[in-house]
């Protein structure tokens, strides 16, 4: 994945995480559906939209720190995401956050996608950073769309 890959990724979330987030649908029920958790005691979609969240803004937070400082060392704790109210929320604050880092990703300089820091002992790029970034986020993504299938599967018999 390069490095504008990565930002066409952050910038279709919105309307990616919004179609998922659709899957349940807009009344009382899908609502609920929205906020239960799968057998396994998993996350449910708003705790993911949340941990997503969490995790763009730390990402845009450390790619950041890579490109003003030389070889800086990063924290590897990975944020816990507070559970967004609703649909609306969740979707609203994960797009501002997928915005924010697409904003600074747009900004980086050809040189500078190599730039390296450290995290957790482990030595990065920026593009590396960005690439997870996309990952994590579509990772969640998948993961929601079928725990709402599974879910709604399940209500419907």
């Amino acid at each position: 994945m390069g490095p504008g890959d990565a930002v066409a990724a952050l910038r279709s979330f919105p309307r990616r995480w919004r179609g998922a987030f659709a899957l349940a649908g807009d009344d009382d029920d899908g609502r609920e559906l929205l906020s239960r958790h799968p057998d396994d005691g998993g996350p449910s979609a708003l705790d993911r939209a949340g941990l997503v969240r969490a995790g763009l803004d730390r990402w845009d937070e450390r790619i950041r720190q890579a490109l003003t400082q030389e070889r800086p060392t990063l924290t590897a704790e990975e944020p816990g995401g507070a559970t967004p109210p609703d649909a609306g929320a969740a979707v609203e604050g994960l797009s501002a956050s997928a915005e924010t880092l697409a904003g600074t990703l747009g900004g980086v300089a050809s040189g500078d996608w190599d730039r390296r820091a450290d995290l957790g002992g482990q030595e990065v790029t920026v593009l590396a950073m960005a690439q997870s970034a996309a990952h994590d986020g579509a990772h969640h993504l998948r993961a929601v769309e079928r725990l709402l299938r599974d879910l709604k599967g399940r209500s419907a018999t």
